[in-house]
């Protein structure tokens, strides 16, 4: 999953790391939902906390806000926003009562303390 051109990994081995390095044999699993049909989310107990996969499916910004959480969020995204440049992970932490902004088509891990 690494670009020939250039070295640099692509979208899907990012998304990749995320989810080997948060997601364990075992790990329960959490009910979760989104209103939008533009918005999935998947979620799990890893190691004492709640993880939530959000992935943003259409070409446009999504804002996700969570209910039923409260805390610190910890998220990992992956920003892919500049066309035919490298994807980076980014780090963040917002509180739970704030929106999490996401461009298009994108992938977060969130995680807070179950």
């Amino acid at each position: 999953m690494i670009n020939s051109d250039d070295n640099n990994p692509w979208y899907p081995y990012y998304v990749q790391q995320i989810i080997e390095n948060n997601l364990n044999k075992g790990d329960n699993l959490v009910d979760s939902s989104s209103s939008s049909s533009d918005v999935r989310v998947i979620s799990w107990i890893n190691q004492g906390k709640t993880k939530i996969l959000v992935i943003c499916k259409v070409d446009q910004p999504c804002v996700v806000h969570f209910e039923g959480i409260e805390g610190e969020l910890s998220i990992i995204k992956i920003d892919a926003t500049i066309p035919w440049t490298s994807p980076s992970v980014q780090f963040e932490e917002i509180d739970s009562s704030n929106p999490l902004e996401l461009p298009g088509y994108a992938i977060a891990l969130v995680s807070v303390t179950a």
